[in-house]
This record gives C-alpha cells, structure tokens and sequence, in this order.
C-alpha cells in the first residue's frame, strides 16, 4: 500500500452511510485467512496518528517558564489522555496513555505532576498536533 491508495468507499446500508476502518497486524502472513480474528490482533491507529504528527511538525518552545494549572487524564473519544495546562498557553499539553507507552512518556507526565504539586514552572519544548486538534505534543519538559 502506498499514499494514495483507496482503502474504502462509503456506501448506504441499513444505517447512516460510514466508512468502517480498522488496522491489524497479521500474526502469521503464511496464513491464507489473514483477516480472521485467529490470525490477527486489532490496533489503535490514534498512537501511528499522534506519532507522525509529532515527529512531521517543527519543535516550538513555550517561550519561557508557564506554570502548570491542572494536570489529569482524559477520555477523547475512547482513548485516554494525559493532559497538563499551563497558564503560558491555552492548548493542553496531550500524552497517550494507553500501551505501548514508552518510557520517555511516562518520564514527561512525572515531570508535569511533579511541577504542579511543588508549584514550579516548567518550560516546554513541543509541536502542535495536526490530529488531535488544539493539543501540544510535548517533546521535551524541563523544572524551570
């Protein structure tokens, strides 16, 4: 499959036209029946998504230390978010916290929570997310 490949049509059904779409990892390619539940395990698509938008857009600074106002997870849609707000900015800061989560996540949402129960600004280095929205993917979160 290349970019630019059509990999669905919406047509009219029992319900409102829409377009199913799901990504599975084949665990046997040999297998004839790739697509049966046997042979392949679901994927959510949302952490590819959040990934290539973070690693496709240029890295911006926060422009100096923000202190951190509110940091919690969040539901959008079915996937769960870590957020963190900064009185800098009016975007949230957005992790993915679902598996697999790697261990420089984890490491940046210790460092917004720690800002925020000592009350210490933060400085961010992050890219806006083309995929989610007003949310800041952040790259980088220093103790100011």
């Amino acid at each position: 499959m290349t970019k630019g490949d059509l990999i669905g049509q919406i047509g009219s059904g029992p319900r409102d036209p829409h377009l199913h779409f799901e990504l599975r990892i084949v665990i046997d390619p040999s297998a004839q029946r790739f697509w049966s539940d046997r042979n392949s395990v679901a994927l959510d698509p949302t952490r590819l998504l959040y990934g290539l938008a973070a690693g496709a857009l240029p890295l911006r600074s926060s422009g100096g230390p923000a202190a951190v106002t509110h940091s919690g997870i969040q539901q959008v849609g079915s996937v769960p978010f870590f957020r963190a707000r900064t009185d800098g900015s009016p975007q949230p800061h957005s992790i993915p916290m679902y598996e697999p989560t790697t261990d420089h996540e984890r490491g940046l949402i210790a460092l917004f929570t720690t800002a925020l129960e000592l009350g210490r600004p933060v400085e961010v280095e992050y890219r806006d997310s083309v995929f989610f929205g007003g949310n800041r993917v952040p790259a980088s979160v220093v103790l100011a």
